[in-house]
C-alpha cells in the first residue's frame, strides 16, 4: 500500500531511537522480531516473570529485566543482521498495531514513563497550537514554533540515524510523515491506553485484559 514507505520511515525511527536509548544505558524499545538473549540470563532473572501476563511488550520488558540484573544489551547495527517484516495491509491495522504496543507504555519503568508522557503531551500541544491557528485562537507564529521545534528536533535524530544506519529518506516523504504522524500517534496512544484493541484474532481492553 501507498503508506507502507512511511511506515518503514516510522519504523527506522523506531529502531534509531532503541540504538540510542541502549547506547546509554535504557532500554527503550525492542523489536520481537530480531532479538536474541543468552539462555543463562533468561535463567537467571526468571523468564518474562510478572509481564508475562501483559499482552504487548514482552520483547522490550525481557531485556528492561536483562539490563536491571546487570546483563549486556547491545544494539547489532550491521545490515547482515537485519530482519525484514511485512507492512500492515490497512491502515486500520496500522492504528491497532499502534494501539497494542502503546497499551503498555504505565508498565515502563519511571524514566521511560515519563518520557513517553512528555512526547506525547508535546505531540497534543503541537496539534492543539496548528489547530487553533486556524481558528485564530492563537498566533500562526505559534503554531509554527512548535511545528518547527518537532521538525528540527527529530530531523536532527533521524540525520544522524540515516548515516549510521546507511539508509536515505525522501524529503517529501519525511515532511508528510512529519505532518501525519503526531495525530496518528496521538490516536492510537489514546486508544491504546482508555479503549479496547484486537491481537491474534482477540479482543483486549486498554488494561491489556482480554475481553
Amino acid at each position: 500500500p501507498w503508506w507502507s514507505e512511511l511506515e518503514s520511515l516510522e519504523h527506522l525511527s523506531y529502531s534509531v531511537a532503541a540504538a540510542g536509548f541502549i547506547s546509554m544505558d535504557h532500554v527503550f524499545n525492542a523489536h520481537g522480531s530480531n532479538l536474541a538473549a543468552r539462555r543463562a540470563i533468561y535463567e537467571r532473572i526468571g523468564g518474562y516473570g510478572e509481564k508475562a501476563k501483559i499482552i504487548s511488550g514482552d520483547d522490550v520488558f525481557l531485556l528492561q529485566d536483562v539490563a536491571n540484573h546487570g546483563g549486556k544489551v547491545v544494539f547489532i547495527n550491521r545490515q547482515e543482521g537485519y530482519v525484514y517484516s511485512q507492512p500492515v495491509d490497512t491502515i486500520g491495522e496500522w492504528v491497532n498495531q499502534r494501539a497494542r504496543w502503546s497499551s503498555k507504555g504505565f508498565y515502563y519503568p519511571p524514566f521511560l514513563r515519563i518520557l513517553v508522557v512528555g512526547t506525547f503531551a508535546f505531540y497534543a500541544i503541537v496539534i492543539a497550537a496548528i489547530s487553533l491557528a486556524f481558528t485564530g485562537s492563537v498566533k500562526p507564529t505559534t503554531a509554527v514554533v512548535f511545528l518547527m521545534s518537532k521538525l528540527i528536533s527529530e530531523s536532527a535524530i533521524m540525520k544522524l540515524g540515516t548515516i549510521r544506519f546507511d539508509e536515505s529518506i525522501s524529503l517529501k516523504k519525511y515532511l508528510l510523515t512529519q505532518i501525519v504522524h503526531p495525530f496518528a500517534i496521538l490516536y492510537a496512544g489514546v486508544r491504546g491506553q482508555f479503549f479496547s484493541f484486537t491481537w491474534k484474532g482477540q479482543k483486549y481492553s486498554s488494561n491489556n485484559k482480554r475481553k
